[in-house]
């Protein structure tokens, strides 16, 4: 507290006191206590310990023989015993000795309250400034990378172009001498047939003349054909392009990379919508929140002890937002769910946030759904998950993870001992990737959903799963719409639920399934006593999978909905399921929408016979 500091020595003023002095009516330590006591008068002096110091009495200004004793409320004054009687007689008075702890302990009271905010107030401009250093380094650097990366790119195209120029001007300039040396060996050859020819005339022998006629020519005639062969060399063809574009650049280079401040309007809109949110959830989606908006919002997070929820889905928040967010995680013990749904998160973002679950101990939900996630990213998420112990749920559906991701992922759920949920669907997981995955879910014991639908699993990667089935015991949720597994996968499932199994929900929508896939589930249907809910719509079952189905209801007592939409399902089916069901006790949804179903069928589902069934809820285009 303030006002809590020790009483020092009057004295020296650095010590604290030990004792009070009555006569010189001061503080003093042990030692200036002996040393100004010394003299036979200094020893007369009354001292005791200071923790016995007698209060101060203080005397009335307006009756100067009594002592001021009571505290006056009305006036908030300390007044004697004739002030009471005469000037304070109708006012609320108490004794000084009843109130003085009372009025001390609200002096107190206010004094720390504003201690408190003093505090807080420091606290928040000593984070606010570690966070200014922190964010002005993290630009420093970014700058510093771009440019260095920038120089790089521009002196190895310098090196490039010089190398490629003197190629070229050495590669011209040998073509210029070998075109020297030839026309010189012509010169050469020439001078000796020029002094040939002057030797005869000199001699003046015509006839002589006459018989070298023929070698003159041959000569000319070979001279005139070298000169056909002989190509002068065409010199520089060569030109320098985009120069003059480049000051374009430069200037757009300029105008594009810049340091600018987060407009206030928007930041203030930032700031008072998280201000007006008193509630544990924050919900910030659609707001266009960018990197730079983020260090609002992790400072926020950083100041807050009530957020429970925060959602950021649908903005534009990179890796350098993630890292603001990322650092407000580690310290943070309140948030359980968090929403990066539709974002622009990467590899380095996944990294920072990594780093956050590696500290956390509360964040349970999180939805990384539709950003940029890759396999390396994924790498990064699984290596942070094998320590932590509070996540729960976790979305990646719709990034890029792949086999290679898939595998990162299925290391830590062999090992994790939380995680109940993982939503995986949309990531081109192939066959090698799902039998990462049911690997680790043979030695898994936690897991109880796994969302793997719209990937590229065949019936071997349904085989994969179909033997971690037969020996996984907590899986009750297995989605796999949107792939192909066909029959056979189909086949492959079945055989692994005619046993013992958790499974309670399978959704294996859009998997090229036809009457045989179907006959297979009905298999199932007659022995597993744990299935409750089956997903078949958007196959090809037909009315040949549907009578396989109903003959496997009339016996099955636990299957709760059953979804055949759009299975090419006519009348003929319908009657079946609906024969079955007048048996039936437990199937309360039955779903059949988008099939060829006639008046009859309507008549079957959603008139009289309706009411001679257990079924609650049916989908049925007409009814």
């Amino acid at each position: 507290m303030l006002i809590s500091g020790p009483i020092l020595c009057f004295e020296c003023e650095t010590v604290t006191a030990s004792y009070w002095c009555a006569k010189c009516e001061k503080n003093f330590c042990s030692k200036c206590n002996e040393t100004l006591h010394t003299s036979r008068t200094g020893r007369t002096h009354q001292r005791v310990p200071i923790a016995d110091k007698p209060s101060e009495v203080a005397l009335c200004g307006l009756h100067p023989d009594e002592k001021l004793k009571y505290w006056c409320e009305t006036c908030e004054t300390v007044i004697c015993n004739d002030c009471q009687k005469f000037m304070h007689i109708t006012h609320t008075v108490s004794l000084t000795n009843d109130t003085t702890a009372k009025l001390q302990e609200k002096i107190e009271s206010s004094l720390q309250i504003h201690e408190s905010f003093l505090n807080d107030q420091l606290n928040q401009a000593n984070k606010l400034k570690i966070d200014i250093e922190r964010v002005s380094q993290l630009h420093k650097l970014k700058i510093i990378e771009t440019m260095a990366a920038l120089r790089e790119i521009i002196e190895q195209h310098e090196k490039s172009m010089l190398e490629h120029i003197l190629a070229v001007e050495v590669s011209q300039t040998k073509e210029v001498e070998d075109y020297s040396t030839r026309l010189q060996e012509e010169v050469e050859n020439l001078k000796k047939e020029i002094a040939k020819f002057t030797l005869i005339i000199k001699t003046k022998n015509q006839t002589k003349l006459f018989q070298s006629k023929q070698d003159f020519d041959e000569y000319t005639k070979l001279i005139l054909l070298r000169r056909k062969e002989l190509k002068s060399p065409t010199g520089a063809l060569h030109h320098i392009e985009g120069l003059e574009q480049l000051q374009t650049l430069i200037e757009k280079i300029l105008t594009t990379v810049r340091y600018v401040e987060i407009p206030k309007s928007k930041k203030s809109q930032l700031e008072q919508r998280i201000a007006n949110t008193r509630a544990s959830s924050l919900n910030l989606c659609h707001f266009r929140i960018t990197d730079q908006d983020m260090q609002i919002v992790a400072r926020a997070l950083q100041n807050s002890n009530a957020r429970t929820q925060l959602w950021l889905q649908e903005n534009k928040i990179g890796d350098e937002g993630m890292q603001h967010l990322a650092t407000a995680l580690q310290n943070n013990t309140t948030l359980r769910v968090l929403n990066l749904r539709q974002n622009r998160i990467s590899e380095k973002g996944a990294q920072h946030l990594a780093g956050a679950l590696r500290t956390n101990k509360t964040l349970t939900n999180l939805y990384l759904h539709q950003n940029k996630i890759c396999a390396e990213a994924a790498k990064h998420l699984a290596n942070a998950l094998q320590n932590n112990t509070t996540l729960t749920k976790l979305y990646l559906h719709d990034n890029y993870i792949c086999d290679q991701g898939a595998q990162y992922l299925a290391e830590t759920i062999q090992s994790n001992t939380t995680l109940t949920k993982i939503w995986l669907q949309g990531n081109e997981i192939t066959d090698v990737g799902t039998q990462y995955l049911a690997d680790a879910l043979q030695k898994n014991t936690t897991l109880t959903c796994l969302g793997l639908q719209r990937n590229e699993i065949s019936n071997k990667g349904a085989e994969h799963l179909a033997n971690a089935l037969r020996n996984n015991t907590t899986l009750k949720q297995l989605y796999l719409r949107g792939n192909q597994i066909g029959d056979i996968g189909t086949q492959h499932l079945a055989n692994a639920l005619q046993n013992s199994s958790a499974l309670i929900c399978l959704g294996i929508q859009e998997n090229q399934i036809s009457s045989t896939g179907a006959q297979h589930l009905g298999n199932v249907l007659r022995n597993n006593k744990t299935l409750k809910e089956i997903w078949l719509q958007q196959n090809q079952i037909g009315d040949k999978g549907a009578q396989y189905l109903a003959d496997a209801l009339r016996n099955n007592h636990t299957l709760i909905i059953l979804s055949i939409e759009q299975n090419n399902i006519s009348d003929k089916g319908a009657k079946n399921l609906s024969g079955a069901l007048q048996k039936n006790t437990t199937l309360s949804r039955l779903y059949l929408r988008k099939n060829q179903l006639g008046d009859k069928s309507t008549q079957l589902f959603c008139g009289e016979n309706r009411t001679k069934c257990n079924v609650k809820r049916y989908s049925i285009d007409k009814c």
